[in-house]
């Protein structure tokens, strides 16, 4: 996690989503790439280069401000990198990861459809998936970034390598965290198969983190949503993880439903690592 990038609008959400990747590149001493983009598509007549003049200068000025910020916290200024760009945001971070090949996004979200909105708004659902890099979802109302308890919600399916967890990994070394293994199954749900899955994975899952504290729960639920928040609630989560399988990002769980339905209201993050 040497690289981190997170695209910021000036907006209560976003300072803290900024508190969230201050707080993460000092455990990872990674530099920091803050973007602002902005863009005016209505043409180049006198009034609207104007129009773009100013908002240019106003996400400067803001650029400005914020550097000040961040220093003031401490974070070493040759680690700090900021950003103005002028054009749409989706085009702007694909160029810059092909720059700088990022290890982690962190983009702030805002109310209780905060989930939707990060994964199937149309611009930051094509920001998540086109870089294919792990994501680090903030709600705007998150306080605690001291990852010390992670939940990986997992589906217990067949991983052919430990590097597709390696930013889980990651995340438990440089946090000291103890890792939940959870897998939330509905009563209807094939238990023989269930069993079989959550064996094997489980084998593989305690060789590969088995220098870090982890354990293992399953639970029964009707709605797989609610086992993962009512699971998170009681062990303390402060994370909460999942894996993003190829056949759709928005099912990056177990169900399309899911995704919508997880109370984001609340002030987990989210960390969302892509098959």
């Amino acid at each position: 996690m040497k690289k981190i990038l997170l695209p910021t609008d000036f907006s209560t959400n976003a300072q803290t989503a900024l508190n969230a990747a201050l707080s993460t590149a000092k455990k990872f001493d990674s530099d920091l790439y803050i973007l602002n983009t902005y863009n005016i598509n209505v043409g180049h007549y006198g009034f609207f280069d104007q129009l773009e003049d100013k908002v240019k200068d106003a996400s400067k000025n803001e650029m400005t401000k914020l550097k000040e910020s961040v220093l003031a916290s401490g974070f070493p200024e040759d680690k700090l990198h900021l950003f103005s760009e002028h054009g749409i945001l989706t085009d702007i971070v694909k160029k810059m990861n092909k720059q700088f090949d990022f290890d982690l996004l962190i983009m702030g979200t805002k109310g209780a459809s905060g989930v939707e909105e990060v994964l199937i708004g149309s611009r930051t659902a094509d920001v998540v998936s086109s870089i294919q890099v792990p994501v680090l979802v903030v709600p705007e109302n998150s306080t605690n970034f001291n990852f010390d308890v992670i939940t990986y919600a997992a589906d217990f399916k067949y991983i052919k390598s430990k590097r597709l967890l390696s930013p889980l990994n990651a995340f438990a070394k440089a946090f000291n965290s103890k890792i939940n293994f959870l897998r939330v199954t509905k009563p209807t749900d094939d238990e023989l198969t269930l069993n079989k899955d959550f064996d094997e994975m489980g084998v593989k899952y305690a060789e590969w983190f088995g220098k870090q504290e982890h354990s293992f729960h399953y639970e029964t639920n009707d709605h797989v949503e609610e086992g993962i928040n009512n699971f998170s609630v009681k062990s303390n989560t402060n994370l909460l993880c999942v894996l993003a399988r190829k056949n759709g990002l928005i099912r990056f769980l177990f169900h399309k439903s899911v995704s919508k339905k997880l109370t984001y209201h609340t002030k987990m993050p989210l960390l969302i690592i892509q098959e």
